[in-house]
Order: structure tokens, then C-alpha cells, then sequence
């Protein structure tokens, strides 16, 4: 009888692949294990999670105040503290920082992971080269600040965090009653709440609502503000447009109810962390209920935990499993939920962070496969050039930027590109390629990662060079040339539906190419290059060669009307042999592709 009683239930996971199993803590409260299996480590009240867009999970381990990670492979490291409680360490690198009973961490479209460190009442950024800053809070236990620099504000709890796809930061200010955000400029503003310890302000602007120990936040696709106001046994939505704040989870009493009927007349029980995922369902640790509840389409279901306390279902379905007390919760990309057991009200025998497969949306977040010299089409990045970047799920549309008052978009449907932590500007989305300029980066390696509604990219390495000379290409070999009046200079066929006439000895041509580096004066950065009296011409004048015979160059500037385009006059020298030459131009040390053709006749 037992054996057919479970064989239903044994089809049902094997159908749905939902299965939940231990992912780091092997339920002993203690540091250890570094640089080994995270099910194998110690650790010590883990009430913080966060994933980044290349699967690594990391954890707020409060009382051994430090953040670990737990890589792809399932080793875990200590990615920031050095254990002993303190304030250390800015500036330099985040694993040899101290850092206070860390509380939650969240993950920025650039790959930056910030650290909410609530026993020193700051936020800390930790880059992708690793190096720790203070980015708000100035350790004051007072809320204060508003309108002024993050870093000069205090807070009374910083618990949680969460970031948009714009880079804003919203930081979930307990003891405060408020959410607060913090720009691009790294200015702070109260973005929810009053202040005042309480439940109102549904149908009504965020900023005069009334929370309630608000724990945790995250943000959806669109921008959307999700926030746990855990004393008041609800989940609230901040609408990104209108500032509007309702309850979309919760009926205010402190139970469990409602699976299977609206969210809003369900009972849920101190929630703690939230997540989203892709389809714009959300997940809740129903903490004191013992289960992970899921909110899709308005109603409310449980996808994991029986509701009796304890820790037992390792390797069956998550609904057949036992919690205590689960709170930290977070996402990968590929729909896998992660959640902290056994974090309060202070039973810590658990110790666990726990997986559960199968019950959430797997992202369609955008993967790079290249960034290449958008001319060249070899790797390489140089400031204020073109450049394409090739992957997969890059743009759910296809689409071309629309330049206003000269000034050059950082997004085009939704698609925004970081490069080395600054905005590029877009110029064409699709699925498989995006085409940018670069933003004003200095030379060395960077990080380019793609964000989209569907999430944002894991970083991809690229070297930035002030360098990398590339002409255009007609034909995918032929240089893109023009005669003075504008008229192609290419042999005739090359241009479909165009009659051509190539270019002969003695001929003045302008070539076109970009990543030919900085100008002089220096030209307006963002923007199309103006139609004025100033010429941006290169700092150094490149040299060309057609055939191995130097060409009479007689200047290099950015072309106005346009970005990241540059014009290479030059006169073709007399003893040009006829037939495709290979044209190679020469500037900074760094010549163009040798590939690159030119037709004399």
C-alpha cells in the first residue's frame, strides 16, 4: 500500500523535475570549509542570498561577518570579510576588509555585489575587480540624508537590498519604516514609506504609506518595487511610473490560508525575503509558516515545505519537504530557488542553504558570446568607437537608437550595455547583436555585460586599447572609400545596384574607420559629433599604405553629423599597382587589418 501511495507522487517529480536538495551548510554553525563542497561548510546564520547572471550564489553569513560564494561548481570561498567584526578596508580589496554582521546582498547590472552592512549602518559595493566602497550610510543609526550624497545619509536598519536595471539602488531601511534609493549620482531619496511604524497608504503615492518592519525587497523586469512588510503579513508592489503603492499578497493576518484563491485574501506569517522570476511570478519565504508560497497570475499556491518545522525531503519534491523558519531566498538564471533554512527566530540548527529545482521560470537572459571592433570585427574595445557584441536572447527586438538633440541613447527597446561600468551608447538591438559606441573608458581590461527585461548578462571580458585602427568594409574586404564629392570609390559590382568607378593613382580618397583614439580637441562624448568650425582631428596623424607604397595622408578627424566615425584623407600615390591592394593604415603603433582591400585601376 505505501509503495502505491507513492508512486503517483514519485511520477509527478519525476515528471516536473522538482527536487530539493542541500546546497552549502552541513547544519553546524560554524566557519569553515573554504575552497572546498559548499554542502560540506560550516557557516553561521546565513539571512542573505543573492545570485549573479553567471549562477554564483552569495550568502550574508552574519555571524561569521563575512559573504561567501558558492561558485557553478559548488565550491564555496569567502568572497568579502575577513571574519573578525569591524569597519575596514574601503579601497581595497573586499576580502581583506572587515565588515559587521552583514545582513543581505544584492547583485548590480554591472556585476557589482552589493553588501548590506547593518552592524557598521552602511552599504558596501564590492566592483568586479574585487575592491570594496562604502556607498551609502555614514554609520549613523539616525535616518537622515535626503537630497544629499548616499554616503553622507544614516540609516537606522540598512537590512536588504535590491537594484534595477538602471543601476538605482533600494535599500530596505527596517528601523526607519522606509525604503530608500539611491541615483546614479549616488544621491538618496526616501522612496516608500513615511516613517511611521503602521499599515496605510494603499491606491496612494509610496512616500505616504505606512510600513511595518519592511525586511526585504526585489524588482521586477519593468522596474516594479516589491517590498516585505513583515509585521503587517504583506507583500506591497511600488509601481516604477506612477509611485503607487498596493498590496498584491497578504490580508494583513498573521496565519496561513488561501492557496489556490487571490494572493490578497491569503494569510501569510512574517514573509521574509522575495524573488522574481522571468514571468513576473513571485516567490516568498513564508517564514513562520515554514513554506515557500508562489504568487503567479494573482494566486497564491505553496511550492515547498509541509508547514511542520524541521529539516527533512532532502532529494524528494519541495512540497514534501520540512523548513525552520526559512527566510533568505534568491533565483538563478536557470530557475533554480535558493533557500536559507533554519535562520529565525533564532533556531540555527538547520544552518542550511537549500535548493530547489523545477518550481520557477528559467531566465532568457542575454549571454555574449564577443565583443569585437565594429569595423574590424576583431576583439577589442577603444573608447568612443564602435563596437558589436554577439550572443544569444541580446534583444527580444530588433531595433535602432533615435538621436534627439544630438545627444546619443544608452538605451534602445529596453537594451542597455555596460562597458567597464559605464553606459555605452546604443545604437541597434537584435536578438544575436548589438551595436554600441564605447563610453569614455581609460585602456586596460573591462567587463561588458548586456541588461534587458529578461535580466542582465554574465560580464565578458574585453580589453579596452586607446588604439585599433579599422576601415569600414564594402563587400566584407573591400575599404569603404569615397571620392571628395562622395561618390563610392570601389570597382564597379561590388555595390549592388551601383554603378562604381575604383579609385586610380593619383586620386584623392577619403576612407572611413573608426578606433582611431582621441582627438583634439577632445570630442564631445554621448553626442554626434557637431557641424561647427572645430575639426576633432586624431592627436596623431596615422600613415596609410596601399600595396606596401605609403600614402600622401593629409589628415584624420571625427566626421560631424556622425559618432564614432572617423574620415582618413589621403591621396593615392602614383605608383599604385593596379588590382586589389591591401590597405593598412598605422596610428598609435597599432595598424589596421592587413585583410582590408582597396581596387586601383
Amino acid at each position: 500500500m505505501r509503495v502505491r501511495l507513492l508512486l503517483p507522487l514519485l511520477t509527478a517529480v519525476i515528471a516536473s523535475g522538482q527536487t530539493i536538495i542541500d546546497f552549502a551548510g552541513n547544519g553546524t554553525a560554524g566557519y569553515s570549509g573554504d575552497n572546498g563542497p559548499a554542502a560540506q561548510a560550516e557557516i553561521n546564520r546565513v539571512v542573505g542570498l543573492a545570485a549573479d547572471a553567471a549562477g554564483n550564489v552569495y550568502l550574508a553569513d552574519q555571524n561569521n561577518n563575512v559573504v561567501r560564494k558558492v561558485d557553478t561548481h559548488g565550491v564555496i570561498t569567502t568572497f568579502a570579510g575577513t571574519g573578525a567584526a569591524g569597519f575596514a578596508g574601503d579601497n581595497g580589496q573586499a576580502a581583506a576588509a572587515q565588515l559587521n554582521g552583514p545582513l543581505g546582498v544584492c547583485v548590480a547590472p554591472s556585476g557589482a555585489i552589493y553588501v548590506n552592512d547593518e552592524g557598521n549602518g552602511r552599504v558596501r559595493a564590492i566592483s568586479t575587480t574585487g575592491i570594496i566602497t562604502t556607498v551609502a550610510g555614514n554609520g549613523s543609526t539616525v535616518s537622515t540624508g535626503d537630497g544629499g550624497a548616499a554616503t553622507a545619509a544614516g540609516f537606522v536598519i540598512p537590512i536588504r537590498c535590491a537594484v534595477d536595471s538602471n543601476g538605482n539602488l533600494f535599500i530596505v531601511d527596517q528601523g526607519a519604516f522606509k525604503i530608500r534609493k539611491v541615483d546614479g549620482n549616488g544621491i538618496i531619496t526616501t522612496y516608500a514609506g513615511t516613517g511611521a511604524q503602521g499599515f496605510s497608504g494603499d491606491n496612494g503615492p509610496a512616500t505616504q504609506a505606512a510600513m511595518n518592519n519592511p525586511t526585504a525587497d526585489a524588482v521586477d523586469a519593468s522596474g516594479n518595487l516589491y517590498v516585505s512588510d513583515q509585521f503587517n503579513h504583506r507583500i506591497r508592489r511600488i509601481d516604477a511610473v506612477s509611485g503607487t503603492i498596493t498590496t498584491v499578497a497578504g490580508n494583513g493576518n498573521g496565519a496561513f490560508g488561501g492557496d489556490g484563491g487571490p494572493a490578497t485574501s491569503a494569510s501569510l506569517n512574517f514573509p521574509g525575503e522575495i524573488v522574481l522570476d522571468p514571468t513576473g511570478a513571485l516567490f516568498i519565504a513564508d517564514d513562520a509558516n515554514n513554506r515557500i508560497r508562489k504568487v503567479s497570475g494573482g494566486t497564491i499556491s505553496t511550492v515547498a515545505g509541509t508547514g511542520t518545522a524541521g529539516y527533512a525531503g532532502d532529494g524528494g519534491p519541495p512540497l514534501q519537504a520540512e523548513f525552520n523558519s526559512p527566510f533568505p531566498i534568491t533565483l538563478d538564471n536557470a530557475g533554480n530557488l535558493y533557500v536559507g533554512d533554519g535562520v529565525y527566530p533564532g533556531d540555527v540548527t538547520d544552518n542550511r542553504v537549500r535548493e530547489i529545482s523545477g518550481v520557477a521560470a528559467a531566465s532568457l537572459a542575454p549571454s555574449i558570446a564577443a565583443v569585437v571592433n565594429g569595423a574590424s570585427f576583431l576583439p577589442g574595445i577603444v573608447p568612443n568607437s564602435w563596437i558589436s557584441i554577439y550572443g544569444t536572447n541580446l534583444s527580444s527586438v530588433s531595433g535602432l537608437w533615435t538621436v534627439v538633440d544630438g545627444q546619443l541613447p544608452t538605451q534602445v527597446d529596453g537594451v542597455s550595455v555596460l562597458v567597464g561600468g559605464q553606459p555605452a551608447y546604443v545604437e541597434y538591438v537584435s536578438s544575436g547583436q548589438i551595436n554600441v559606441v564605447a563610453p569614455n573608458i581609460g585602456a586596460g581590461p573591462v567587463q561588458v555585460t548586456v541588461t534587458n527585461s529578461s535580466g542582465t548578462s554574465p560580464a565578458m571580458a574585453a580589453t579596452s586599447a586607446t588604439y585599433g585602427p579599422a576601415f569600414f568594409l564594402y563587400a566584407n574586404q573591400y575599404v569603404v572609400a569615397t571620392y571628395q564629392d562622395y561618390s563610392y570609390a570601389v570597382k564597379n559590382g561590388v555595390i549592388a545596384g551601383s554603378t562604381t568607378v575604383p579609385a586610380k593613382p593619383g586620386d584623392v580618397l577619403i576612407l572611413w574607420g573608426t578606433g582611431f583614439g582621441p582627438t583634439t580637441p577632445a570630442a564631445p562624448v554621448g553626442q554626434v559629433v557637431p557641424s561647427s568650425a572645430t575639426t576633432y582631428s586624431t592627436t596623431d596623424l596615422p600613415t596609410v599604405t596601399i600595396g606596401g607604397t605609403s600614402a600622401t595622408v593629409y589628415g584624420a578627424a571625427l566626421s560631424s553629423g556622425f559618432a564614432g566615425l572617423y574620415q582618413v584623407a589621403i591621396q593615392v600615390p602614383a605608383s599604385a599597382a593596379s588590382g586589389d591592394q591591401p590597405i593598412v593604415a598605422k596610428i598609435g603603433g597599432v595598424s589596421s587589418p592587413s585583410t582590408t582591400l582597396i581596387t586601383i585601376q
